[in-house]
């Protein structure tokens, strides 16, 4: 980083607000703003979060999707010292509900912007009915988030239980915008700047707060390390706002005082076309159910990404390879990364050759990783397949209110347990080879098994269940669930996923149940591997029927 380092993001903004006021900072297909608007209008909401009692210590969370408004939320809590926790538009109401209330969480912003998909408003007011009894401009007392005080609707409608926006940003005219700058200005690096829950191997997703520094450091290394940004450039980067994926390439991106493009939902078309038209230099679908879309579309040719100089996505080398090949104006780069990592932790170079670029790539400064041998615990031959470890500035301040957890995942010498399998080459290259953890990773999102099951067997018909990954070529791997079902107790494959649908986000519902009495088992617990090889071969003999109405 340079002489002007800064490492917090109000501090980030400051100087883009500065350096590159007329510079545009985010662009939608419908909107756009430049630096020195988004610096105001993140402004805005510190001055009404100071007027309404927030400051550092207290938690701000947002329920939206990808839009300017999530930004100034972002912004604007950081500027007051508060902690910001986006929630996973995704999750059910079940789901919202526990974050908020886990995370503490003392000021809650949803949009009035209805995707395809959401009704944000009518999806919170599902979570807390006492919202949608109250009347509009107040935000009563909730029995299930007994911290949240202000609901706030950004936007230009009204809704029970919420506060409008302008009669929010109306409190912030009392506040001194001298006042706010001051407070933002005391933020300190090692304070905390978010908290992304991540769905794990404990039944209930666990906060994962991530400093200042941590954030800001990986997003200008992957900004002037890996992929030399420069004020004149664009990126595209349609990844969801609220997952910790978003944050480097995004920070990475306002460290240079370029431009972020956006959209809030994906489609490969639309997306063709907001590139071009926004003439994006670099690319970040991260996904290949992201990039796979793109380069099949009818629009794509060859000379479509010419202006684009690099482009993210993480998969097998073969995967990357094919993309590659597809993409001849273009360098095509992986990485890897998770929530308690900061978000993006090693990554490919631009001017590596292409066979360190099929790979992870290397750990950025001040990022250490080493491979273990699982059953010796001593670092494995270069080329060895073993267990990861990480630590450096970017790891998490551990998991919210979970010290045994916690412990259990950072070791005394500070190094955290991924949970993943990898191997490094000779150059320092990593390769990421499977995973230890009871997890799967589906479309890109977590999802802890143990959460499912937990879920599942809330079901009064349900005795035990047992959640493994199986292979999907739309999302590389989906849940499939083994049931077993109390005496007498019948269900069918159906009525199992629609319970599911009910109370889990969508990704975390099975695809596929399959009834059963005998479980194959070691010792103590359940041989899931045994499961997912039974269910995969059946899958691939053409077997994917839906199983017949089970009675226990």
């Amino acid at each position: 980083m340079g002489d002007d380092t800064v490492l917090t993001v109000p501090a980030l903004i400051e100087r883009a607000a500065r350096l590159h006021p007329d510079n545009d900072a985010l662009v939608f297909p419908e909107v756009r703003q430049t630096y020195r608007e988004l610096e105001a209008s993140a402004l805005a909401v510190a001055r009404s979060l100071t007027a309404s009692g927030v400051g550092r210590g207290d938690v701000v969370g947002t329920l939206m999707p990808n839009c300017l408004q999530f930004v100034h939320a972002m912004v604007g809590a950081a500027m007051v010292g508060a902690t910001f926790v986006p929630i996973n538009a995704r999750l059910a109401p079940r789901e919202v509900a526990y974050v908020v209330r886990d995370s503490g969480m003392r000021s809650l912003f949803t949009t009035d912007v209805v995707d395809e998909y959401v009704d944000y408003v009518g999806r919170l007011h599902e979570t807390f009915p006492e919202l949608a009894a109250a009347a509009p401009a107040a935000t009563p007392a909730v029995v299930d988030a007994p911290r949240l005080e202000h609901a706030v609707l950004l936007g230009s409608r009204s809704a029970p239980g919420f506060w409008a926006e302008a009669d929010f940003l109306a409190l912030g005219r009392a506040v001194d915008e001298d006042t706010v700058r001051a407070a933002a200005i005391d933020v300190a690096p090692d304070a905390p700047y978010i908290m992304m829950y991540t769905s794990g191997t404990t039944a209930e997703p666990k906060g994962c707060p991530l400093t200042h520094e941590s954030v800001v450091r990986l997003g200008a290394a992957v900004g002037e390390e890996a992929l030399r940004i420069q004020a004149s450039d664009r990126m595209w980067n349609p990844l969801p706002m609220f997952h910790v994926s978003a944050q480097a390439p995004m920070i990475g991106v306002l460290n240079a005082g370029a431009c972020y493009v956006s959209m809030t939902h994906f489609e490969a078309g639309a997306a063709l076309s907001l590139i071009e038209r926004e003439r994006a230099t670099l690319m970040w679908p991260a996904y290949p159910t992201l990039t796979g879309p793109l380069l099949a579309h009818p629009d794509y040719g060859p000379d479509r990404f010419r202006r684009v100089r690099g482009l993210l996505t993480v998969g097998p080398p073969d995967l990357l390879r094919g993309f590659q090949q597809q993409l001849p104006h273009t360098r095509h780069v992986s990485c890897y990364g998770s929530t308690e990592l900061g978000g993006v932790a090693v990554m490919g170079r631009l001017d590596d050759p292409l066979e360190e670029r099929l790979t992870c790539g290397r750990p950025f400064t001040g990022v250490e990783v080493v491979v273990r041998d699982p059953t010796t615990d001593e670092p494995a031959a270069v080329g060895e397949t073993g267990v990861l470890y990480v630590r450096g500035f970017n790891l998490f301040l551990g998991y919210h209110d979970d010290a045994a957890k916690t412990a259990a995942a950072i070791d005394a010498d500070g190094w955290f347990f991924t949970g993943d399998l990898a191997s490094i080459d000779g150059n320092g290259n990593l390769t990421f080879r499977g995973r230890t953890k009871d997890m799967l990773k589906v479309g890109g999102e977590n999802v802890g098994c143990l959460e499912v099951e937990s879920y599942l067997v809330q079901h009064p018909d349900i005795q035990l269940a047992a959640v493994v990954g199986v292979p999907d070529p739309v999302y590389d791997e989906v849940p499939a669930a083994f049931v077993e079902l109390r005496e007498d107790a019948s269900l069918t494959e159906g009525e199992v996923i629609e319970y599911c649908r009910r109370g889990l986000a969508k990704y975390k519902v099975p695809r596929h149940v399959r009834f059963t009495t005998e479980w194959p088992m070691s010792a103590t617990k359940v041989q899931k591997f045994r499961l997912r090889d039974r269910l995969v071969a059946e899958l691939e003999s053409g077997g994917a029927q839906p199983s017949a109405p089970a009675t226990a």
